[in-house]
């Protein structure tokens, strides 16, 4: 009985392997989707190395409309590509669409940073549905490194739904009217430097505008809340992507107006194979190394080690507890060819994290740069 099971189970798999594409064909496309992705790697990670210092740095992405990208430059074309076909323009690489965004913002005050989040944690916050994305743009009067903490700053950070809501958890706020149709709420500090107003303009979409440092904050943030407008022409091209299993989950760009070399980006992805959203890694790209030793660390920290990520040296830091006496996490600084710098790191270190550094190398091979994206609205003005 059980050769006679056997045997059906066996030509049932043969008449499936009949019925499939031929065999061949298959291993042909994988070994050109293979090559292609070696490409891409080779001229986008900006891994320093000896003998490529000088070499300049071809970008090539897949953009977010999906499919594969047509051969341009720094891309060689596929076996099966028609020889007559003009090669397509390169795309520049993943591009968001902001969605909503303010027409005013007070006098001297320069954009200087933008976020995009297209992948929430797996665990919702209570009383709020799953979400699509959420953006945010921040404008300050002062220097960029102290913004959002002593120099004027106005954010609008909007939150896009899968579906309506109903919960808003707001109720319990001062109401604002900022027009004949939409309400908003004001949580506003003792001191009246911080002000925030949150509303729905659409049941999908929740907005949030933020007035921090500024006397008045709670005028200039409704001055600033009434000129939000739904505008989807507003793009923000992405300067970090992963080409990997692991998708990025946020990406940030933050630039000093005036500065062109003083930008920075931030990537946030999860770790390989954890489920927990707190597990999660960081990705920064610098223009000068960082200091991943403060001086106020605790003694005893053990030195870096070189490890050799895509033919060039990084520095991997083990992690030194506690983190509340200033230790450090896990942290790989990987330089690169343009002078810059690559820092991945345990992006929530605790006590006994299971970060390794494979994980931080597995998310340096996979990251995919692009140190010319464009920054043409860093210093602007709505």
């Amino acid at each position: 009985m059980s050769s006679d099971h056997e045997q059906l189970i066996r030509d049932a798999l043969l008449r499936q392997a009949d019925s499939g594409p031929d065999p061949a064909a298959v291993l042909a496309g994988l070994e050109r989707a293979g090559e292609r992705r070696r490409r891409r790697r080779r001229g986008t990670l900006l891994v320093a190395a000896a003998a490529v210092a000088t070499t300049a740095l071809p970008v090539a992405v897949l953009a977010v409309t999906g499919g594969d990208p047509a051969p341009g430059p720094g891309r060689v074309a596929s076996p099966d590509t028609p020889p007559s076909e003009p090669p397509a323009p390169e795309p520049s690489g993943a591009t968001a669409s902001l969605g909503y965004g303010p027409t005013w913002v007070p006098e001297g005050f320069l954009e200087y940073r933008r976020a995009f989040e297209s992948i929430p944690p797996p665990e919702p916050v209570e009383g709020e549905g799953p979400t699509e994305w959420s953006h945010s743009r921040s404008w300050t009067s002062g220097p960029v490194e102290e913004a959002a903490v002593t120099a004027p700053t106005v954010t609008v950070w909007v939150l896009k739904y899968e579906n309506p809501q109903t919960d808003h958890n707001l109720d319990d706020l001062p109401e604002v009217q900022l027009d004949e149709t939409t309400t908003a709420h004001l949580n506003e500090d003792q001191d009246g430097y911080r002000s925030r107003l949150a509303w729905f303009p659409a049941p999908d979409v929740f907005v949030v505008v933020t007035a921090s440092s500024i006397e008045g904050s709670a005028e200039v943030a409704e001055r600033v809340a009434r000129s939000v407008r739904a505008d989807d022409r507003v793009q923000f091209p992405l300067p970090l992507e992963l080409d990997g299993p692991n998708p990025a989950r946020s990406v940030s760009l933050r630039a000093e107006p005036g500065d062109d070399r003083a930008w920075s980006a931030l990537l946030s992805t999860g770790v390989p194979g954890a489920e927990d959203h707190r597990a999660e890694l960081e990705v920064e790209y610098l223009p000068d190394r960082p200091e991943v030793d403060q001086p106020w660390m605790p003694d005893g920290a053990p030195p870096p080690v070189e490890v050799p990520v895509l033919g060039g040296t990084a520095f991997f830091y083990a992690p030194h507890h506690p983190w509340s006496s200033g230790g450090r996490p896990a942290t790989l600084v990987v330089p690169a060819v343009d002078g810059r710098w690559l820092l991945v790191r345990d992006g929530w270190p605790t006590e006994g994290s299971s970060v390794t550094v494979d994980d931080l190398v597995e998310v340096a091979e996979d990251l995919v740069v692009h140190p010319d994206v464009d920054r043409s609205w860093v210093g602007g003005r709505p």
